[in-house]
C-alpha cells in the first residue's frame, strides 16, 4: 500500500475483533514513529504499550468510560518529556510538544493502516487518572492515546472540507489562484532566449559585412 492509499484509507475504528497484533508488527508500526520530524530533532516522545485487559479497562475509564477501547488489541499512550523541551525552547515548549507528538502519531497510524491494522486517535482523557494508573512522572505529559487492532467493520469515508475552502494563495483570504503565473514565466524565459539568439545573429551579420568591406 502506498502512502496516498494509506492516507485515504485511514479511519477512526472503534470496533475490533479478537485477533491480536504480533510484536513484530507492533515494532514495525512504532518504528515508523521514529522517523517523524521534531523540533531541533530532540525526539522527546515516549510510548507506553498497553495490552493487558485490566490495563485497557483503566484507559477506558480514564477516557470518560469509552468501553470500546477494551476491544482493541493494543493501546498506546504517547507522551512527551516537557522538561527537556523547556531547556531548549522555554516559551514554545508546550506548542512544540504537541506538534512533535502529532507527527509521531500520524506516522504510527499511517503505518498501521498500510499493514491492514485499524486504529483510532483518542485525545479525550483525564490526565491525572492516567498518570496515577500508569505511574507517569510529573515532567512527562501524556499527549494522546492510539488504539490498534483488527476490524471487520467497513467504515464510510468521513466528510472532509473541500480543498478550495482550506487554501489561500499568497496571502490570507485570497482564494484566487493565478493559473497563468507559470505559463507567463515560461513565455518570458523563451522571449529572453529568442532575443539573445536574434542579437547574436545580428552581431554575426554585422561582422560578416565588415569583413566584406575590408576585403574591398
Amino acid at each position: 500500500m502506498d502512502i496516498k492509499e494509506a492516507i485515504e484509507k485511514r479511519r477512526s475504528a472503534r470496533n475490533y475483533n479478537n485477533k491480536n497484533i504480533s510484536w513484530e508488527l507492533l515494532d514495525e508500526i512504532l518504528d515508523a514513529g521514529r522517523y517523524a520530524p521534531s523540533a531541533g530533532n530532540i525526539q522527546t516522545w515516549k510510548v507506553i504499550i498497553v495490552t493487558g485487559a485490566k490495563d485497557k479497562q483503566k484507559i477506558a475509564l480514564c477516557c470518560l468510560n469509552q468501553e470500546w477501547i477494551n476491544k482493541a488489541s493494543v493501546a498506546l499512550i504517547l507522551c512527551s518529556n516537557l522538561s527537556i523541551l523547556k531547556k531548549h525552547y522555554e516559551k514554545e515548549a508546550e506548542r512544540y510538544s504537541r506538534l512533535n507528538i502529532g507527527a509521531v502519531a500520524q506516522n504510527i497510524m499511517l503505518r498501521a493502516t498500510s499493514l491492514g491494522i485499524s486504529n483510532c486517535w483518542v485525545d479525550t482523557f483525564e490526565s491525572k487518572s492516567l498518570r496515577r494508573h500508569f505511574k507517569i512522572p510529573e515532567e512527562i505529559i501524556p499527549e494522546v492515546i492510539i488504539t490498534l487492532g483488527f476490524s471487520d467493520e467497513k467504515l464510510e469515508v468521513p466528510r472532509k472540507v473541500e480543498l478550495e475552502k482550506l487554501v489561500y494563495y499568497g496571502k490570507w483570504d485570497n482564494t484566487l489562484r493565478d493559473e497563468k503565473v507559470l505559463p507567463i514565466i515560461i513565455r518570458e524565459a523563451k522571449a529572453k532566449v529568442s532575443e539573445a539568439i536574434d542579437k547574436a545573429k545580428k552581431e554575426n551579420f554585422k561582422e560578416k559585412i565588415k569583413r566584406v568591406f575590408r576585403k574591398k
